[in-house]
């Protein structure tokens, strides 16, 4: 009888260092994931990790796996989810300081419009105004020239400047964002005109000179060491398009 309970005990004593190869691929799928503090890419990474550290830990004690594999299958929990919650936190804020960004240069473009003051129009539409003796100042082939026969024939600036009411701007949300194809960030606001009767609603395009995750991801700059310089985001307009009236 002895030794039949040292048998069983020496049986339970190695049923119960089985090991998970599936806690180790959950764990190294974690160390991945935790770069989705950069590169929300890994973020379905992440989660993929938290799901299986947690089959690991339902399955623990029916497949009598080792106290190693369940603390790696916990270690893949808390990676994949810390990593992926702080990613998804951090790419949130800077989201937000973007929009507010993208707002204050979109606002002060339709009040400069409705004002007619062309230098700051082109300096936001990205132009470096040239001097005023400068020939290339009313050559029609210089990019200010072309920037400002885009924006003086456009529509929507000559609607917004005929105006007889001084315009009276209100934010109405972000409808969209994008990578646009010069390798900036472009942000779709909405914004509504309350100073006219029936008031007309504008899709303003507001561009970062960046990647969205700031300039060390532009494709130029990877592997270089970046100066406070090269730091700088510079935020400019792409169009302006009439949105429907609400």
């Amino acid at each position: 009888m002895t030794e039949t309970l040292l048998g069983s005990e020496t049986d339970e004593i190695v049923d119960a260092k089985n090991f998970s190869g599936l806690s180790l691929v959950g764990l190294l799928l974690a160390i991945v994931g935790s770069f989705s503090l950069a590169y929300v890419q890994m973020l379905p990474i992440a989660i993929l990790a938290v799901v299986i550290g947690a089959v690991v830990l339902l399955l623990a004690k029916r497949k009598e796996l080792s106290g190693f594999s369940q603390f790696l299958g916990m270690l893949a929990i808390f990676l994949g989810a810390g990593s992926s919650a702080l990613g998804v936190f951090s790419r949130s804020l800077a989201t937000q300081y973007d929009v507010e960004q993208a707002k204050a240069v979109s606002a002060k473009y339709l009040e400069n419009v409705a004002k007619w003051d062309e230098d700051v129009l082109l300096l936001l539409n990205g132009v470096t105004l040239e001097k005023a003796d400068s020939p290339k100042k009313t050559s029609p082939e210089s990019a200010e020239g072309k920037v400002r026969s885009k924006i003086e024939n456009d529509p929507i600036h000559t609607e917004i400047r005929s105006r007889k009411t001084t315009p009276r701007w209100v934010y109405a949300g972000l409808d969209g964002e994008f990578p646009s194809e010069s390798g900036g960030y472009v942000y779709k606001l909405r914004f509504i005109d309350q100073a006219q009767t029936n008031p007309p609603s504008y899709w303003v395009y507001a561009r970062k000179n960046c990647p969205k995750g700031g300039p060390a991801q532009a494709p130029q700059n990877k592997g270089r060491t970046l100066g406070p310089n090269d730091l700088v985001v510079h935020w400019y307009i792409d169009s302006i398009e009439s949105a429907q009236k609400l």
